[in-house]
């Protein structure tokens, strides 16, 4: 963190998320993508956000249109989960690949309906994420358990069905 060009990357960074990891990204002024390494600081991902798998910061209102598909996954512990929304438009700008949420509404006081597999949908809400998973070392101190290595996830939370919708 000595080197000027490591402090100019992490002035200029990008936090985006990735098969979760976050990494900080930026341009080293020649045009060319740099990495840095190590953990990012709190209050960089406070200041700057993180870019979600929809393409916008975490905690931004959206609009998202798709189809509700089958869970076809044959992993244990996502068994309990019948359907997916497939999202495959943003505020109508289609995305490259489809993202794939567990339906959830955000609160109480979000009144819809989780749709029926092959029905469309066009909801109002947002992409939040989360820590989760056994840390390392974990195991030493509490009996083991069936869980995901530590990571983030994101998901989607569903405030309404969009009125605009046609």
């Amino acid at each position: 963190m000595d080197s000027p060009r490591v402090a100019r990357v992490l002035a200029v960074g990008v936090i985006t998320v990735s098969l979760g990891a976050i990494t900080l990204y930026a341009d080293d002024g020649d045009g060319n993508a740099q990495t840095a390494s190590g953990p990012v600081p709190l209050q960089v991902i406070h200041d700057r956000g993180i870019r979600g798998q929809l393409g916008v910061r975490l905690g931004t209102l959206v609009e998202v249109e798709g189809e509700v598909i089958p869970n076809q996954q044959k992993v244990k512990d996502l068994a309990h989960i019948d359907s997916y929304l497939k999202i495959s438009k943003v505020d109508g700008h289609l995305l490259e690949e489809p993202v794939q949420f567990v339906f959830q509404t955000a609160n109480q006081w979000a009144e819809v309906s989780e749709p029926p597999v092959g029905e469309r949908f066009h909801f109002v809400g947002y992409e939040s994420g989360f820590y989760r998973g056994a840390v390392e070392g974990e195991f030493e101190y509490v009996q083991p358990y069936a869980t995901y290595g530590f990571g983030f996830e994101s998901c989607f939370f569903v405030l309404a069905e969009n009125p605009k919708a046609e």
